[in-house]
């Protein structure tokens, strides 16, 4: 077997929080935290080619999960090796301008995935078509909803040359259409040995795009 793209050993990642008893003296002493571990001792192994589903309830920690593989927020220890360049969808909000009209923001996204400019403007028309978005791509971006942001995030990233493609609950806000022409063409990139992670409440969606699937509760994955 050939080596993973994506290789998690022995991954714990916590957060402080308030500690709060309900009781007035709170006011009147410093703030106490106590730890809240999302997840612990996680050891996972992903393959070129594959599509990993990741699934879990509201706070299991997919979202925190795929940021770690992205080098957005680092483990509190163990390791995490990644095998390539990574193109990711994880928070809509993010890398969007919501004064700027669509087609702005198309190019700003695109250099923050480190796309050139001049690149960037030559794939515009290509991009704005991809995204369905119509005649309200020269609308600012703060009239979009989040269906609509999905959709341009999702048709911006699928045009980066990227190894490993993240994506975090972006087929869930579409609509019905665009989620299944998006999930064709995920499965296109992975003919093409691209690897893709991605999320969802939707076990249909998981089940019909993925070829393997973890569960993320109780502070580990089950496979």
């Amino acid at each position: 077997m050939s080596e993973p793209v994506i290789k998690l050993s022995g991954v714990r990642k916590s957060y402080r929080i308030n500690a709060d008893d309900g009781s007035n003296k709170r006011l009147f002493r410093k703030r106490e935290t106590e730890e809240f571990v999302v997840f612990d001792n996680v050891n996972l192994e992903v393959q070129e080619g594959e599509v990993l589903g990741i699934i879990g309830r509201n706070g299991a920690g997919k979202s925190t999960f795929l940021k770690i593989i992205s080098e957005i927020i680092e483990p509190d220890c163990g390791t995490v090796e990644i095998k390539g360049k990574i193109a990711s969808i994880l928070e809509l909000s993010m890398g969007f301008h919501n004064d700027l009209t669509g087609k702005e923001n198309i190019i700003l996204r695109s250099e923050l995935y480190g796309i050139p400019r001049k690149v960037a403007l030559e794939r515009l028309d290509e991009i704005v078509e991809y995204s369905d978005l119509g005649k309200f791509i020269d609308n600012p971006v703060r009239t979009y909803s989040s269906g609509m942001k999905a959709r341009m995030a999702f048709s911006v990233m699928i045009f980066v040359d990227a190894d490993i493609f993240l994506v975090d609950e972006a087929l869930s806000t579409g609509d019905a259409a665009f989620a299944t022409k998006a999930s064709e063409h995920l499965k296109n990139l992975v003919r093409n040995g691209k690897t893709v992670l991605m999320t969802s409440h939707n076990i249909r969606t998981i089940r019909s795009s993925c070829n393997r699937a973890i569960w993320l509760s109780d502070k580990t994955i089950f496979m």
